[in-house]
């Protein structure tokens, strides 16, 4: 069965309600933290941990020419997380233009290369969004960076997964089709992602993003009772099936709660997803008033 993660928080580690109240829930598997710390304080506690972008506080993305300096204890402790993969972002927004996309793709598929001999469970990467951001520091090269052309060569010359970001993903294809970059729906620009990922995603980022006048931005917003949570859910609903090999899917949300109120929202919005997409079947939660 797939597991359920929900994001981690300032504090949510260190406070002992807030974790009990993860432990009750019948849907959450775990937190997903970028913190080495938490691996040891949420194993303790007794709920699993998901690690997202190791080396984060480094620095570190794909595309560096060089992994970081790294010691046994951080492989050893990143390797003991619970969670079967460990996600690393491709790219990250630059103030000044790359090497070309040619060097930064065969960056890529070395860094992936040493890390599926580095680490005893799945590596899985992630594109970031096609937005304004983005394209301030790529021009040009933001294109090819989020598109399929790269998922396929990474996947072709790696045995890495992928970590499908519904936002991303989302983001991208209104921004492409915004642009007259992509002249199909947004549901043709999804499935032509899955055409030549959808045996190799491993993991699903799910959150809701926001319209603003420059374009749509990725905002790890929650599912609410809105459009923009609908057309996410339905966007969903559209690439579960197709993922046969998934292993897991996080609530990637950003709450700006304290803790404790973060983990209530976020076993709410498990909840909530579990009733529209029927992530953990056998669970059964009552539909809302």
């Amino acid at each position: 069965m797939v597991e359920i993660y929900v994001s981690w928080c300032k504090g949510i580690s260190d406070n002992n309600e807030a974790l009990e109240m993860i432990k009750r829930s019948d849907i959450i598997d775990g937190i997903e933290t970028s913190e080495l710390e938490d691996i040891d304080k949420l194993k303790k506690s007794g709920i699993k941990s998901s690690i997202h972008r190791p080396f984060r506080w480094k620095g570190f993305n794909l595309e560096e020419k060089d992994a970081p300096n790294y010691n046994e204890e951080e492989i050893l402790k990143y390797n003991n997380s619970d969670a079967p993969v460990l996600g690393f972002h491709l790219i990250d927004y630059k103030e000044k233009q790359p090497e070309n996309n040619k060097v930064v793709l065969n960056n890529i598929i070395n860094n992936l290369k040493k890390f599926e001999k580095l680490f005893s469970k799945s590596v899985v990467f992630e594109l970031q969004p096609y937005d304004s951001y983005l394209l301030k520091t790529r021009g040009e090269g933001a294109e090819f960076l989020t598109g399929k052309e790269i998922i396929k060569d990474i996947l072709k010359n790696t045995n890495s997964g992928m970590l499908l970001d519904i936002s991303h993903t989302y983001v991208s294809g209104m921004n492409k089709i915004q642009k007259g970059k992509y002249k199909g729906t947004i549901e043709e620009y999804f499935k032509e992602i899955l055409e030549v990922s959808r045996e190799r995603i491993f993991q699903l980022h799910i959150n809701v993003p926001v319209k603003k006048e420059e374009g749509y931005e990725d905002a790890h917003k929650t599912f609410e009772d809105n459009q923009m949570s609908k057309k996410i859910i339905n966007l969903i609903k559209l690439v579960l099936p197709e993922c046969k090999n998934l292993k897991l899917i996080t609530l990637e949300v950003r709450t700006n709660l304290s803790s404790l109120e973060h983990v209530k929202k976020t076993v709410e919005q498990t909840e909530k997803l579990n009733r529209e997409l029927g992530l953990k079947k056998n669970i059964k939660i009552p539909f809302e008033k």
